[in-house]
C-alpha cells in the first residue's frame, strides 16, 4: 500500500492487489473510535465517494458479511445523471433484504423485496407477486390489480392471492375499487377467519356514466331492492326499487324529525305508491269537527299566468302570496325572504272535502223539502 499527500493536503491510498482499512469501532467511548471530522471549527464535515476520471457513478456500500464476495448489501449511490439511489443489493449468492426505516427507537416503515411498502407493519407475504402494495397498520392497503395499468384498490382487512380475496385478520372486510373505465365499486363482507376466502357483496357502485347505484350494479337492472341516482347529463333521475314479492306498505322513502317519522312514500300493491303525511290519532289531542270551509274555498283565487323562465302558460294555478291569506297551511314560507315561496296542493284537500260535505248537506236539505 502506498500513501501520498499532494499539494492540497489530499491523502491518497493506493492498494496494488486489493486491501482494506480497518478501524476499531468496538470501544464504547466514541472518542476512541475511528472518525472523520473537519479541522475547521464549527464547520460541516462531509465524506465523499467520487467516481474516477470521466465516470459518473459512485456509491457507499455496507455488507452483512466480513467477506463481501457473497453477501447482502445496502448502497447509497449515484447513477450518473439518471438518479440517486438507496439500494438493497447483493454480491454473488447474497440475499436481497428488505429496506427498513427506523425512528423513535423502532421500525416505522418497511419496503420488502417484492416492492411492497408497509407503514407501521411488515407487508403481508401473501399478496400476489404481480401486485405493488402500500399496507398501512394491521389491515388497510392501497394496491393495483396488476404491475402495469389496472384497477386501483383500497382494501381493509383483505388481500388478493391471485385467485381469491382473503382475510388478513379475523374481522369484517371491505374494499373500494376504481376501474380503468373510471367507475367505482364499494364492496363489503361480514366477519370471517384470517386466511379464509372472502365472498364480497358489491354494495354500491358509481359507474362510468355517473350513475350512483345501491343494491344493484347496473342502471338497466332494477329488479331487486335498490336505489339509483342518474347524473344531470342523463336526465337527473333518482329512483328506489323493490324486489318481486315485497309486500304493500314497505317504504320507498321516509322523512324524520328528532328520530320520529313525519312522512313517507310507501308501496301500494304492485302498481302504485302512497304519499303519506303522518296523521296518526295517537299524535293528536283536542280533536273536534273542523269549521265550515266553503267560504274559504270560495275565497281562494284560481289564476291563469305565464312562467317567466320559459314563457309557458298555466291555465289554472295559485299565487302563493294570495293563497297564504286564505290557507296558510298549504304555503311554504322560507326563512330567507329572497327564496321563492311554494304551495303544497295536498294540504288543500281537507278544506275541499269539508266544503264538499257542506254542499252535500245543503243539497240533502233541499231534497228533503
Amino acid at each position: 500500500m502506498a500513501i501520498t499527500l499532494d499539494g492540497n493536503s489530499n491523502v491518497s491510498l493506493l492498494f496494488s492487489s486489493g486491501g482494506r482499512v480497518t478501524g476499531d469501532f468496538t470501544n464504547a467511548t466514541l472518542l476512541s473510535r475511528a472518525m472523520f471530522q473537519t479541522s475547521t471549527a464549527n464547520s460541516t464535515t462531509g465524506i465523499y465517494a467520487l467516481p474516477s476520471g470521466t465516470a459518473t457513478a459512485a456509491s457507499w456500500q455496507a455488507t452483512n458479511a466480513a467477506d463481501p464476495t457473497n453477501a447482502s448489501k445496502v448502497l447509497i449511490a449515484t447513477n450518473g445523471s439518471t438518479d440517486c439511489q438507496l439500494v438493497s443489493g447483493r454480491n454473488g449468492t447474497g440475499t436481497y433484504l428488505p429496506l427498513t426505516f427506523y425512528t423513535n427507537g423502532s421500525e416505522q416503515m418497511r419496503l420488502d423485496s417484492s416492492g411492497n411498502l408497509g407503514l407501521g407493519v411488515t407487508p403481508s407475504a401473501s399478496w400476489q407477486s404481480a401486485r405493488r402494495v402500500v399496507q398501512v397498520g394491521g389491515s388497510a392497503a392501497l394496491w393495483s390489480s396488476s404491475s402495469g395499468a389496472g384497477s386501483l384498490f383500497l382494501s381493509n382487512n383483505a388481500y388478493f392471492d391471485g385467485t381469491n380475496f382473503r382475510y388478513l385478520n379475523t374481522s369484517g372486510a371491505s374494499y373500494l375499487a376504481q376501474s380503468t373505465d373510471g367507475s367505482f365499486s364499494f364492496n363489503q363482507a361480514a366477519s370471517g377467519t384470517a386466511g379464509n376466502a372472502i365472498s364480497f357483496t358489491q354494495a354500491m357502485t358509481l359507474d362510468a356514466s355517473g350513475n350512483l347505484l345501491v343494491g344493484t350494479t347496473s342502471i338497466a337492472s332494477l329488479t331487486g331492492n335498490c336505489f339509483f341516482a342518474a347524473p344531470v347529463s342523463a336526465g337527473g333521475n333518482i329512483g328506489v326499487g323493490h324486489a318481486s314479492g315485497v309486500g304493500s306498505g314497505n317504504g320507498y322513502a321516509q322523512w324524520f324529525y328528532n328520530g320520529s317519522a313525519i312522512g313517507s312514500i310507501t308501496q301500494n300493491g304492485t302498481t302504485g305508491v302512497l304519499y303519506n303525511i303522518t296523521s296518526d290519532q295517537r299524535l293528536k289531542e283536542n280533536i273536534v269537527d273542523a269549521p265550515n270551509a266553503l267560504a274559504s274555498i270560495k275565497a281562494i283565487k284560481v289564476r291563469s299566468f305565464d312562467w317567466k323562465s320559459d314563457g309557458s302558460h298555466s291555465e289554472y294555478g295559485y299565487i302563493a302570496q294570495e293563497l297564504l291569506e286564505v290557507a296558510p297551511e298549504a304555503v311554504h314560507v322560507p326563512a330567507d325572504s329572497e327564496e321563492m315561496m311554494g304551495v303544497d296542493f295536498g294540504r288543500l284537500t281537507p278544506r275541499l272535502v269539508k266544503a264538499i260535505q257542506e254542499i252535500a248537506a245543503r243539497l240533502e236539505a233541499l231534497e228533503n223539502k
